[in-house]
């Protein structure tokens, strides 16, 4: 790299971080894809990796090589790892996911006659000619992700679901369900029917910030079918 490039280079950086005021000992590859109100401590953003209004992101390993979006309001406590080779990883809006959590939506190719990246590393191609994906990973709006849960390729966890610590998610996971063990299952739901399509017609994690704070009652006592009908929206 020339001083010119280095000069360029770190008048760069400086500009993102002016811009970027709450962004500390972290590597960021696109500022223009990150909200300027977020968050981001102690982490590396590497790639296409977007996050939205208000999230926090601490000790936080990102690769994007696929797209990478994690949503508003969500909080992500690390030490986290996130891994989009092949196929995109989002996060929607008011997640929690608890330290030690991995989501790694590529995988090592078990069918060949070995799992290592021979072709990388021997060969000197690309990572992407050693693995496989079985399909994107979304995570829904107002998931809770327990400590050293791990989510694997190919999965769609519903809004509002659940899922236990040390849980390891090969499946995908109804709304509002809650979800533990290796593998994954489902042993129970967080309200009863009714409820939880009552939430997920009024998808409130789509309300504005006024919306939301008009309608405190919701958020601060046990949901009942009497607090959703008087919502002030």
């Amino acid at each position: 790299m020339s001083v010119l490039q280095a000069i360029k280079r770190r008048a760069a950086a400086c500009l993102a971080l002016s811009s970027h005021p709450h962004v500390r000992n972290s590597s960021v590859s696109d500022y223009g894809a990150v909200d300027p109100t977020a968050r981001i401590s102690d982490s590396s953003l590497c790639g296409s990796v977007a996050v939205g209004r208000r999230a926090i992101l601490d000790n936080c390993q990102v690769t994007g090589n696929a797209k990478v979006s994690v949503g508003a309001y969500s909080i992500l406590s690390g030490p986290i790892r996130i891994v989009a080779d092949l196929e995109s990883v989002s996060i929607g809006k008011f997640c929690s996911l608890a330290p030690d959590v991995a989501i790694w939506e590529s995988m090592h190719n078990m069918r060949r006659a070995s799992t290592f990246f021979m072709l990388r590393e021997v060969f000197g191609e690309h990572c992407s000619s050693d693995i496989i994906s079985h399909g994107a990973i979304r995570i829904g709006n107002d998931v809770w992700i327990g400590t050293k849960a791990v989510v694997l390729s190919g999965v769609e966890i519903g809004d509002g679901a659940v899922i236990g610590a040390g849980a390891v998610v090969t499946k995908d996971v109804p709304p509002y369900c809650i979800a533990v063990g290796l593998p994954a299952t489902v042993v129970g739901q967080r309200f009863p029917e009714a409820l939880s399509r009552r939430l997920l017609e009024i998808s409130w994690w789509d309300w504005d910030e006024d919306t939301i704070k008009r309608n405190r009652p919701l958020f601060e006592q046990e949901l009942s079918l009497e607090v959703l009908d008087h919502l002030a929206c």
